[in-house]
């Protein structure tokens, strides 16, 4: 579904003639959503050097594997949120906004959706933790997460 929508952007932008630059409200998001992507880029560093610590143990190996995937796809996830919007903030053409507006939306009510697998999914791991290194580490990115759905299902474009 991403690449559909980014092709679709890609296409519009190469066929345009002229560019006038649009200021819309969503622009302040990819601020955000480039802080976030970091955050969560730091996670997976840090659940990835977890796994490596305890790699004699398998259940607190794999549990630091799974939290450094789910860091790693919401920093995808975000990363590509703060792509489609930048790319909704050069079309000019109301018509061509218009078309893009609600394939991006659906996408980030995607992404809520998921993140909000993802919460499940750590508390279910921070529950088998033994480290509590580890388990503050999650529940931190769970909070985290939190804020990312929330930031997901606010962001309106106009």
């Amino acid at each position: 579904m991403p690449s559909r929508v980014l092709l679709c952007l890609f296409c519009i932008l190469l066929f345009k003639t002229e560019y006038v630059p649009a200021q819309t409200e969503a622009q302040p998001n990819r601020g955000i959503l480039a802080k976030k992507r970091k955050q969560f880029a730091y996670y997976t560093q840090d659940f990835l050097d977890f796994a490596r610590a305890d790699i004699a143990r398998a259940d607190e190996y794999s549990i630091s594997s799974d939290l450094a995937q789910v860091a790693s796809e919401n920093a995808d996830h975000l990363n590509s949120a703060g792509t489609l919007i930048e790319l909704y903030d050069k079309l000019s053409c109301p018509q061509d906004r218009t078309a893009v507006r609600a394939l991006i939306q659906d996408e980030f009510v995607s992404y809520s959706k998921q993140v909000t697998l993802y919460v499940k999914m750590v508390n279910l791991n921070i529950a088998h933790l033994q480290k509590s290194e580890v388990a503050a580490e999650a529940g931190r990115m769970r909070d985290d997460l939190r804020e990312v759905q929330n930031l997901f299902d606010s962001i309106k474009l106009p």
